[in-house]
């Protein structure tokens, strides 16, 4: 389990850095490709938070494509910038809720994802 805590990221968002990043808020994805062709793979990372209601159930914060030969590894970095956990209520308010937030990378869709 990795903090981060959020009013380091509300603190940036406030002071206009809204796409900072920071290694506190980066995570290496390893992509194996275990096939017989080389190929592409996309890795999506995903914050999910019950922290508000007008909170999106999956908002996805970052994304990359790696092409991965056979029987390869590559690394891949996504990282959540203080504007990808920031919602806007009804009102237009934006805002960075405290909380705790699940970050899911990997492919969500299939449910091959840490």
């Amino acid at each position: 389990e990795r903090i981060v805590e959020t009013k380091t990221l509300a603190d940036f968002y406030r002071n206009g850095y809204y796409q900072y990043k920071s290694d506190a808020a980066s995570f290496i994805v390893e992509i194996t490709n275990t096939g017989k062709v080389a190929s592409d793979c996309v890795v999506l990372g995903f914050v999910q938070s019950d922290n508000d209601p007008d909170a999106p159930l999956n908002k996805l914060f970052d994304f990359q494509r790696a092409y991965v030969p056979v029987g390869q590894k590559v690394n891949v970095t996504l990282s959540i910038t203080p504007e990808s956990i920031s919602v806007t209520n009804k009102y237009g308010n934006e805002r960075i809720v405290p909380g705790k937030y699940n970050i899911y990378l990997g492919d969500y869709m299939n449910k091959n994802y840490v």
